[in-house]
């Protein structure tokens, strides 16, 4: 797909340097939750650090947590919630490759669901608090080095669950089962 700017975008968008449209569609994806932090930096050709520079510089903040997903999804799962032994079990046994019932599956994958729900509530309470400072004040080096190691953190855990998406839709899709 090509695209082609309005002149008026052009007039807008030439201060701002060579790839200054390519960066603002990244971080318009990224903030509309359609890409990872990372994914977005990469399409914009830029580096995890340059990325948050640029995103900081033009919006004020470099990645957002948004604690009412988090929320959201503990409470869709409130419900339903499995045992912690139950899921501790069924987890031993899908990673021994012992078969599971189609049941036994589903308890297993809203066992994962509320594990990832739960850290990520954690994370995201420290991120935020972390992201709060730097708005009021500024960071101790290690407090930096932690926020950015929570985005990366936040990066590869949306790797992982796109590659187990994948290999559950192989799985699903597999005519011999066990």
């Amino acid at each position: 797909m090509q695209l082609q700017l309005k002149p008026e975008f052009e007039e807008i968008l030439e201060p701002l340097g060579e790839n200054a449209a390519v960066f603002f569609l990244a971080a318009g994806l990224y903030f509309a939750h359609k890409v990872s932090f990372a994914a977005a930096a990469a399409l914009a050709d830029l580096s995890f650090n340059e990325f948050l520079c640029r995103l900081r510089e033009h919006f004020g903040v470099g990645f957002q947590v948004l604690d009412d997903s988090v929320l959201e999804d503990l409470q869709t799962v409130a419900g339903q919630r499995v045992a912690d032994d139950l899921g501790k079990t069924l987890h031993d046994r899908a990673t021994r490759g012992l078969p599971l019932s189609d049941e036994e599956r589903a308890q297993l994958q809203r066992w994962y669901d509320e594990q990832d729900a739960e850290e990520a509530a954690m994370l995201g309470q420290r991120v935020g608090d972390l992201i709060q400072k730097l708005k009021n004040t500024s960071l101790s080096s290690e407090e930096q080095m932690e926020l950015d190691y929570c985005m990366k953190l936040e990066h590869q855990m949306r790797l992982f669950k796109a590659h187990a998406q994948q290999l559950k839709s192989i799985f699903d899709d597999c005519p011999i089962k066990g």
